[in-house]
């Protein structure tokens, strides 16, 4: 994974904070690692206190 592509997809974590900054728990869907590496550089680092989740589909189980 490109660490520009998770950079650019941390702004969505950057997006929930600002809409939601009292989250506690941000759950992302998992299909690769992009998405998550994103959301949980950008959450992390902005507010340690989050949890980054991962879920997958029972159908579709791609990540162990």
């Amino acid at each position: 994974m490109a660490v520009g592509s998770a950079l650019g997809e941390g702004t969505i974590g950057l997006e929930i904070l600002e809409d939601l900054p009292s989250v506690d728990t941000i759950i992302v869907p998992v299909g690769g690692e992009g998405l998550i590496s994103g959301i949980g550089l950008a959450g992390k680092r902005n507010k340690p206190s989050v949890r980054v989740m991962a879920v997958q589909s029972e159908a579709s189980p791609v990540m162990y």
